[in-house]
């Protein structure tokens, strides 16, 4: 499937956060997606609802306005599938203050179970008001996938009690 509108790219964000994984599909973006005036706002799957598909962002820029209390990034949850060559711009903010604790919160992918995030690039600002936990530029909690070729020249920030798993790249990354 190819990309190549706000409209396109909100309504994959809406069938997967209905359900649809997208188990071996392949979405390709065909321009750059929103700017400072029209920002994407919806997160791509959490974690009850997982992309499981392959995304190519082809070197475009996604622009995003997300904010909520779990789950934030272009990708709220990633499940074996891959997000390659996409470049984040814009902000990405947990404004829950959850006394539990949030999280996971990245520019690209909060949440990456098994999955592949190769060549891709953060410069969305990315940050936590309260009890923040795994936050990254990239990816907030990487559990056993793959991480190759990826930067982040955004700030990653959190304030308040009991933040903790923070990083540049990754705020969590184990097996």
């Amino acid at each position: 499937y190819l990309i190549g509108t706000l409209d396109d790219l909100t309504a994959l964000a809406t069938k997967v956060n209905g359900g649809i994984t997208f188990e071996g599909t392949y979405f390709k973006l065909t321009a750059d997606i929103g700017d400072s005036t029209t920002p994407f706002t919806t997160p791509i799957g959490n974690y009850t609802n997982q992309f499981k598909g392959n995304f190519d962002g082809d070197g475009h820029t996604v622009y995003l306005t997300i904010s909520g209390s779990s789950y934030l990034g272009l990708f709220g949850c990633l499940n074996g599938g891959s997000i390659k060559n996409v470049t984040t711009a814009g902000t990405v903010a947990d404004t829950s203050k959850s006394v539990t604790g949030n999280g996971p919160v990245a520019g690209v992918c909060a949440h990456n179970i098994g999955g592949t995030i190769e060549n891709c690039v953060n410069k969305a600002a990315v940050s936590c008001i309260n009890y923040g936990k795994y936050m990254g530029g990239i990816c907030g909690k990487n559990e056993g996938g793959t991480i190759n070729g990826c930067s982040n020249s955004a700030q990653v920030k959190a304030w308040g009690y009991n933040a903790q798993y923070f990083g540049g790249i990754c705020g969590q990354n184990y097996t």
